[in-house]
């Protein structure tokens, strides 16, 4: 139940705090007055209209630094604990959820669930379920299949039992297409395998991996770079240390021998002996550190042409292939062969047939408690609209829902060699939320066949929304709000409008804006939106003679005469003596719902 709806800087509202009961609120005032505007606040602080610098040009009251709205719920312990579990997060003391959503005048957006930051999709999340509202449009939505559906489900309590069907039915579509995609490869690969086990040979004998040609590319430009350099340190050191013939060490070891054998006939040839000698170590430790340098390059010029020629291998095997393909690809090419054995494939499919099989057996017993529970509330639902129709002054309307049911293939033949597994998946269940579409039917007088809703006139819509509204919504949430549902009504109705809300607010909480005195009338609370100096302002009309008033005001307009007066007082003593009559049980269809949707949610 909502308790408080606080308002601030919001279009025409500078700052307005509203509080409901519970039973039927009604808001009522002169066009323009503002009431659907604070419909509009609650759809905002629930997450549903956008933010950024387009909204807050809409929202954001001229000269406001931001427009903000708070709504205060109060939830039963069960509904309280079913969203804490939702949102993980933990449940509120008493029950008392707080969302609050502020947009700026730059349109920078904030959003909190019990004074906590969130953002709008989990303040969106946090909201559903807590409130539904039934715009001015909302007789023209009754005619998608979709809210058809919807409608029987919220009617029926499985709601969450067709939300768990959906995911069923997506994870069973899934398998189907992956279970398709390996038996196209299996009938490709067993059709070109001869083809396929050539190349595979083929690209058995190269070996390629991935990266590696990349690798050879870049070494092919690494290489020739470190090549020179080492040529030219290979020259060296043979030239140094003699390599195969002799070298300049070598020459200098024998110059020394000789001058040591000549110093005996020439003495002075001490000297030179000496420097010869030290010339000689010299050029030996060079010679080392040459070598050693040349070890550690350990380069190898036949390195160069082994990998000029894997690079060829490369590209010839590429160019022969069918279709040809690029180099860098032949790794994952290489990869994929080993993939496409055809035996593999059918052991994988197998293996997911298997866990289709089972995915089906629960789509299947979830797909049937759905069909059960619709056929039952089908069957209730069809018959309590049609009695409410009546109340609304249709006196020989009829209603039905037709379920139009998908072709069931057996188990056996989905998943045959022969056949894919999505197609019949979809011929069995076309609505992916069970076996069935729902499909609304209407007929307005006894004479005439019954036709689909949408040959309804725009008065005729409306009444069914009204009478789907008290039935239809029974299981789900804890608030309900009619934006003019009785427009294309008339007064002349106006007593049943008001007796059916009412109806609604016995084991609901209903808010609702008219212009219609008798359905005001029935509210147990009555708040008046005006508008004054460019602003609105609501208030409770909290003692009879301000409800007589503003009843006077929507029978007949200014000036109040004692005629209005009276008729005022007729209409109120009427809402009064119909709500004191006792006897009226509370719908015992609804408890059912609510116990059979938490039971689902469970």
């Amino acid at each position: 139940m909502l308790q408080r709806l606080k308002v601030r800087g919001f279009v025409l509202i500078d700052e307005l705090e509203l509080e409901l009961g519970s039973g039927l609120n009604v808001l009522s005032g002169s066009s323009g007055g503002g009431k659907s505007l604070l419909l509009e606040a609650l759809r905002f602080v629930l997450g549903q209209s956008a933010g950024g610098r387009k909204a807050a040009a809409r929202w954001v009251r001229p000269g406001a630094e931001a427009a903000e709205v708070e709504a205060e719920f109060l939830l039963d312990p069960a509904r309280s604990a079913s969203l804490a579990r939702a949102l993980a997060q933990p449940a509120p003391a008493e029950g008392r959820w707080q969302l609050a959503r502020r947009l700026s005048e730059a349109g920078r957006g904030r959003c909190a669930l019990n004074g906590e930051p969130v953002s709008r999709d989990t303040l969106r999340a946090g909201a559903s379920g807590l409130v539904e509202l039934f715009g001015q449009g909302s007789a023209q939505a009754l005619l998608e299949p979709t809210s058809q559906l919807d409608l029987l489900d919220a009617a029926a309590g499985s709601r969450a039992l067709s939300e768990r069907c959906a995911e069923e039915h997506e994870a069973s579509s899934e398998l189907a297409r992956r279970h398709d995609a390996l038996l196209r490869d299996e009938r490709e690969s067993r059709a070109r395998w001869d083809d396929l086990q050539r190349e595979r040979r083929a690209l058995a004998d190269l070996a390629p991996e991935e990266g590696e040609y990349a690798g050879l590319l870049e070494r092919l430009v690494v290489l020739p770079e470190r090549a020179r350099p080492a040529t030219a340190l290979v020259v060296i050191d043979e030239e140094l240390s003699g390599g195969e013939g002799e070298g300049l060490l070598e020459r200098l070891h024998s110059a020394c021998a000789d001058l040591e054998r000549l110093q005996a006939a020439w003495s002075e040839l001490g000297g030179a002996c000496e420097q010869l000698t030290t010339a000689a170590d010299l050029v030996q430790q060079a010679a080392h550190e040459v070598a050693g340098v040349r070890a550690e390059e350990s380069f190898d010029p036949r390195e160069l042409e082994d990998v000029r020629a894997r690079e060829r291998a490369y590209r010839d095997l590429a160019r022969r292939l069918d279709p040809p393909s690029s180099p860098d690809d032949l790794a994952q090419r290489w990869a994929t062969l080993e993939e496409l054995d055809p035996d593999l494939l059918a052991e994988r499919r197998g293996t997911l047939a298997r866990s289709l099989s089972e995915r089906w057996d629960q789509l299947d017993a979830l797909a049937g408690e759905l069909s059960a529970a619709r056929v039952e509330a089908a069957s209730s639902l069809s018959a309590a609209t049609g009695e409410e129709l009546r109340r609304l002054g249709l006196s020989e309307a009829r209603f039905e829902i037709e379920l139009v049911r998908g072709e069931v293939t057996p188990r056996a033949e989905v998943w045959s060699p022969g056949s894919p597994a999505s197609p019949a998946l979809s011929a069995a269940f076309p609505e992916a939320r069970g076996r069935e579409q729902a499909r609304f039917l209407f007929g307005a007088n006894a004479g005439l066949a019954l036709d689909e809703l949408a040959r309804a006139s725009g008065g005729e819509l409306g009444r069914v929304a009204l009478a789907l509204g008290v039935h239809a919504t029974a299981g789900d949430a804890g608030l309900l709000v009619f934006d003019e549902i009785d427009q294309n009504v008339g007064a002349r109705l106006g007593a049943a409008v008001g007796d059916c809300l009412a109806r609604m607010g016995e084991d609901r909480q209903v808010l609702a804006i008219t212009h219609l005195a008798p359905v005001a009338a029935r509210a147990a609370r009555h708040l008046r939106v005006r508008k004054s100096s460019g602003q609105s302002y609501a208030e409770l009309l909290s003692d009879r003679e301000a409800r007589l008033e503003e009843l006077a005001l929507m029978i007949k307009g200014e000036p109040i005469t004692p005629a209005a007066i009276a008729q005022a007082e007729e209409l109120l003593s009427e809402a009064e003596g119909a709500g004191e009559r006792a006897g009226r049980p509370r719908r015992k269809r609804a408890r059912r719902a609510r116990k059979r949707n938490q039971t689902s949610a469970a």
